[in-house]
This record gives C-alpha cells, sequence and structure tokens, in this order.
C-alpha cells in the first residue's frame, strides 16, 4: 500500500521505463517516502498488441493527429463528432492512406484503421486500472503526461478524485510546462496540482511536506489549488546534475513480466548524462521545441555518469541503453567514452550528436559502444540548413553518413522541407542526389515541419514568416475545446506561410525518391580498394554508369583524397589535373560538389589511417 503511486498511462512507450516518474520513485524513497510506479503502458499493450500499441503511439509518424488521446476520449467524456474525426484521421482523408509505394500503403494506415476499435473498448481497460488504484489507497496518485497520454490520465484522474475525494491527484510531465500545464489545471477542476518543468527535487519535497502537513508548499512553477496551498519551502541551491537520484527502473520490468508482453526487440533503459542543449542556448534550431522553457546546458560530472551506467548495466543486463539526452557532451570524448572502450563495454548505447564530428570521434563512440547516433541532419543543401540555424554544411551531413557506413553505425535521421523563404531549387538538387545514396542509410522519414511550442519558429512565428498559426484540430476533436483553450493546451499547430509557399508543390519529388532510397537501400552498395597506384570501384546501384571502375592518375588521387568532406580549391592546388578528375568522378556519380566543397562516396572497405577530415 504505497503512500505515493506514480502512474504511466497509454499511450506512453511500452518498450521503456519513465525516466521522470524513476527519478522520482527513487527521489521519494531517499526521503523515506513508500512510493511506487505503475505501468499501464504494459498491461495495456499487452491486451492490444506490442506493434499497434507502439504503432498508435511512441512510434506514430503522425503524433499531431491525437490519435492514442482520442481512443480515451470517449471515457474522458470530451471527443466531439467521432464520424468526423475518424473520416479524417483513420480512413481516407488521411496522408497515412494516400502515401504509397511500390502498391504498400503505409504501417500508420494500418494501424489508425483500429483505433475506433480500440476507443470503443477503452472504457472497460480504464475501469480495471482505476479500481486497482483505487485498492492500493495511496495517499497520492501522481500522472506523468508526455506526449499522447493526457486523455487517459485525465479520465483516471476524474474517476478517481470522484469515487475518493481525499486522494491528492497531481500532474507533471512535459504536457505540464508553461502554458500547456496551466490550461490543463484551468481546464480540468478535479486536479488538485499540477507542476511544470523539472521536478526531480520539487516534487519529493513536496510529497514529504504533504505527508506530514496535509499541504503542499506554495511553488511558483506549479498551480495548486487554493485550498491545498501552504506556505513555500525554505529556498534551495538549484541541484546540479550529480545530485540527482539514480532511476529506480523495478516497478517497470515488474509490471512488464506480469503483463506477459512479448517485446521480440527486447527491453532498453533511458540513462541521462546531460539537460538542455549546448548548441541550441548559442544558435537555436529554429523548428525544435524540445526542452520547453529550460534551454541552459548542463552535464553529470565523468565519473558520476560512469559510475551510474555501470550499476544500470549490473542492475538491467541485456537491455539497450538510451541515452536521454538532446546532445552529446563534446567533453566526454575525452574522459567518459575513453573510460567506456577502455572497459571493454559491450551494452549497446545511443546518443544524440551534432553531425559534423570528425572520424576518430566516431571511431571512439564505436568503441565505447555508442552503436546508433541520431545527428539531428534534417537536411543535404546549405540554404535550408542556414535557415534551420543547424551550424553544418550539406556534405558535412553526408560525410557523416558515409563514416557511420565505413564504421558499421546506425546512423537515424530525418529531412524536413517547407521553412518559409526556402529555395525549391535547393529540393530539386537533393532529389537529384539520392540516386547516388542509394548505399547509405535512408531517413525514416521526409515530411513538412510542424511548428511546435517553445520553438524559434513558433515564438517568433511572425518575424520567421509563419502567420495564421492555430492550434492542430485534433485538439478540438480529443479535448472539445474552444480555439483559444485549444492553443493554450497545444504542442503542436497549424499554418501558413507568409511568402504564400507550400513545400507540396515542390518538396514531392524528393520525398518520392527517399522512398525509392528506402526501397533499394538494401541492394546497393558502392565501395572502394585503394590499391595504391590505382583504386578499384565496385559500384551496385541502379544508377551506376558500370559496375566495376577502375581509377588512376590524378582521379585516384581526388577520390582518395575526399574521403571526408575537402575543398575544391584545395584538391586544385594539390593534386595536378584535378579539373578534369572533379569533372569526370562527378559524371560518374563517384563524388559530389557543393558549394565549393566535394565529397567522394564510395566507402572504404579495408582498414586505414583516420583522415580526421573536416571541412577545409
Amino acid at each position: 500500500m504505497p503512500d505515493i503511486l506514480l502512474v504511466s498511462m497509454p499511450f506512453g512507450s511500452a518498450r521503456l521505463p519513465s525516466l521522470g516518474l524513476s527519478l522520482l520513485a527513487s527521489g521519494l524513497k531517499a526521503r523515506g517516502i513508500d512510493a511506487r510506479v505503475r505501468y499501464f503502458t504494459v498491461d495495456y499493450a499487452a491486451a492490444v498488441g506490442g506493434d499497434l500499441y507502439q504503432g498508435l503511439g511512441a512510434e506514430n509518424p503522425y503524433p499531431a493527429d491525437l490519435v492514442g488521446e482520442w481512443i480515451f476520449s470517449a471515457a474522458l467524456g470530451t471527443g466531439v463528432d467521432p464520424e468526423a474525426y475518424e473520416a479524417q484521421v483513420t480512413r481516407g482523408g488521411h496522408p497515412a492512406h494516400r502515401k504509397r509505394y511500390a502498391g504498400i500503403l503505409s504501417e500508420a494506415h494500418r494501424f489508425h484503421a483500429e483505433a475506433p476499435r480500440l476507443r470503443a473498448g477503452a472504457e472497460a481497460h480504464l475501469e480495471a486500472w482505476v479500481e486497482e488504484i483505487l485498492a492500493l489507497a495511496p495517499k497520492v496518485v501522481g500522472f506523468s503526461t508526455v506526449f499522447e497520454q493526457s486523455a487517459a490520465s485525465l479520465a483516471a484522474a476524474r474517476r478517481i478524485k470522484a469515487r475518493s475525494p481525499g486522494t491528492l491527484v497531481v500532474f507533471g510531465g512535459a504536457n505540464c510546462e508553461g502554458p500547456m500545464g496551466e490550461a490543463l489545471f484551468d481546464q480540468w477542476p478535479f486536479l488538485d496540482a499540477v507542476y511544470s518543468g523539472e521536478c526531480d527535487h520539487r516534487f519529493p519535497a513536496a510529497m514529504e511536506a504533504f505527508l506530514r502537513d496535509g499541504k503542499l508548499p506554495a511553488d511558483p512553477a506549479a498551480r495548486i489549488r487554493t485550498w491545498l496551498e501552504g506556505p513555500p519551502l525554505e529556498p534551495a541551491p538549484a541541484p546540479a546534475m550529480d545530485d540527482l537520484p539514480v532511476p529506480d527502473f523495478g516497478d517497470y520490468f515488474r509490471d512488464l513480466e506480469a503483463s506477459g508482453l512479448a517485446l521480440p526487440e527486447g527491453t532498453a533503459i533511458l540513462f541521462e548524462t546531460s539537460r538542455g542543449c549546448w548548441w541550441g542556448a548559442k544558435h537555436h534550431c529554429t523548428f525544435c521545441g524540445l526542452n520547453g522553457e529550460e534551454l541552459a546546458y548542463r552535464s553529470k560530472s565523468p565519473d558520476r555518469a560512469l559510475a551510474e551506467f555501470r550499476l544500470l548495466r549490473e542492475r538491467h543486463p541485456g537491455s539497450f541503453v538510451l541515452v536521454a539526452d538532446n546532445i552529446l557532451d563534446m567533453g566526454y570524448f575525452k574522459t567518459f567514452l575513453p573510460a567506456l572502450a577502455e572497459e571493454g563495454n559491450d551494452t549497446p548505447l545511443f546518443y544524440e550528436v551534432k553531425a559534423n564530428l570528425t572520424r576518430d570521434q566516431l571511431k571512439l563512440l564505436k568503441a565505447a559502444g555508442v552503436l546508433t547516433l541520431q545527428p539531428g541532419i534534417e537536411s543535404l543543401a546549405d540554404g535550408v540548413l542556414q535557415r534551420m540555424d543547424k551550424g553544418v554544411r550539406g556534405l558535412q551531413n553526408l560525410q557523416f553518413l558515409k563514416w557511420c557506413r565505413e564504421l558499421g553505425l546506425t546512423a537515424v535521421w530525418n529531412l524536413l522541407h517547407g521553412f518559409p523563404g526556402e529555395d525549391p531549387a535547393d529540393y530539386t538538387k537533393m532529389a537529384g542526389w539520392i540516386p547516388l545514396l542509394h548505399h547509405l542509410r535512408p531517413p525514416l522519414a521526409c515530411g513538412r515541419i510542424r511548428l511546435d511550442r517553445f520553438s524559434p519558429n513558433f515564438e517568433q512565428a511572425e518575424a520567421r514568416g509563419f502567420t495564421e498559426v492555430r492550434p492542430y484540430p485534433a485538439y478540438r476533436w480529443v479535448f472539445g475545446l474552444e480555439e483559444t483553450e485549444a492553443a493554450r493546451m497545444a504542442y503542436y499547430f497549424t499554418y501558413r506561410r507568409a511568402d504564400g509557399g507550400d513545400s507540396a508543390t515542390y518538396a514531392g519529388p524528393l520525398e518520392e525518391a527517399v522512398n525509392d532510397w528506402r526501397w533499394r537501400h538494401g541492394s546497393a552498395a558502392l565501395t572502394m580498394i585503394d590499391k595504391g597506384a590505382f583504386i578499384l570501384v565496385s559500384d551496385h546501384r541502379g544508377i551506376a554508369p558500370a559496375p566495376m571502375v577502375l581509377l588512376e592518375g590524378a582521379e585516384a588521387e581526388v577520390l582518395r583524397a575526399c574521403g571526408g568532406v575537402v575543398s575544391r580549391d584545395r584538391l586544385v592546388r594539390e593534386i595536378p589535373g584535378a579539373e578534369s578528375a572533379i569533372a569526370s568522378l562527378v559524371a560518374r556519380h563517384l563524388l559530389i560538389e557543393d558549394g565549393g566543397l566535394c565529397l567522394g562516396l564510395p566507402l572504404r572497405i579495408e582498414p586505414e589511417a583516420s583522415s580526421g577530415a573536416g571541412v577545409a
């Protein structure tokens, strides 16, 4: 019978424990408070099928449709005009139902089509979960709402409060940050308190005070019902990252085992070494709404990070480790990563990084066990990258993909389009490059940018060329809100471009080329063997002029020099005959020249000394 029950509702990921709730559980237990996390996510996923659950939630390529929220909206009593929603989202009016390749409809279409059936059965699941919560009789029930967890959490909270008025019902999580949390608090009076922002220390301290005094300490970053609010706690210095507790994931694995949910890809855990974004603090990528109102970068000391990783690895052997950071601390290349490499870490890790890493840095990541990377590429065109404030060149992004493929690393990335003022010619150029790149890993998705809350595009919409900014229609369908209130609660927004542009008219060929890339990637290969006197290229791309090419003289020297991005001026200055060699290699589709820079495309298949090449 826990004093505090922390709850993860659908549609939170079933493959991952909640990092936020696991940190809070550790913080509460450190204060001697009996706390437990209950994962109804895994119960529901086991009931409806793991693939369907993930496809409608964490892995849905159309999150702004709020399909997971809509499934529980009838149980919340707010869904309006379900026939209209079904016609738009779960049947033919949605892009998921129009996008085909080789006659195959997208998986999103298959998953969306199941949503009405799940919606009809949501009430029964919800009632069972509420009965279980009430039987445990916790003094406090805390719901974390991230992405599409609000409707199910609100529906459960309403029932708990109606049947047990003395139970304190609290909300927190990413959906509660800033005005979104204020809207939740104002719209649903059965919520006793809503906490915004980082609560790792604030929330356990508040719960300790509540269990002792029956009042919640006043908190400028929380909304608390008047009759529950007490005096504020004594001010304390801002906690450092090293002061965070180690997250307790035990409840997730217990609930997962009890649910019987099969996870063919295995389990994963979250490991956090930093918060915020050091790049965003200087140059906030214009489309990015991550980090909410707290962008300042902080990281754990290497010793603390290493000790925590070892502990988590020992507790959860065999789990893939997803690092929750928005960006890798570059100082870790001298500390944390060499230590992992030296001890022969064999637990695979995932990290988000900038794409301008050197080849030596990528080799160190692999040696440390970081086998999957998200480089935040988003475009291959210099002009578009400038509008994003990315701080990299298009060929640097391709260089990253090439080196990852050579080193056996997996790069997870996307392509975006639709920035006001962008040049349509950039998309024509990228679409023309795609057939040359079939041997590299394709993007997961290629689509028009959303307008997300907290992003510079949203916060400075008019100055950045966005007009008629409105909350996505799904907020009305799901929560029954008028537009003004929906705008307070929404994270996703629709818009028009002030320049009148519509990237659907010029980025379509790029999207089709990316679909073709995904289709052909498995059979494409482009490799080179450098014999010194000559280079032998094996080319098995659809665009290949010939399956085998022998390069000698200036052509071989230029291709050898272009293992990474090199300036054209340098090649011409250092290699006699480079100009004609560059033209010949471009014609053979073995080299890309763009903006005064050159990059060779064949993968080196023999061991070589790292060049550490960057933009020369």
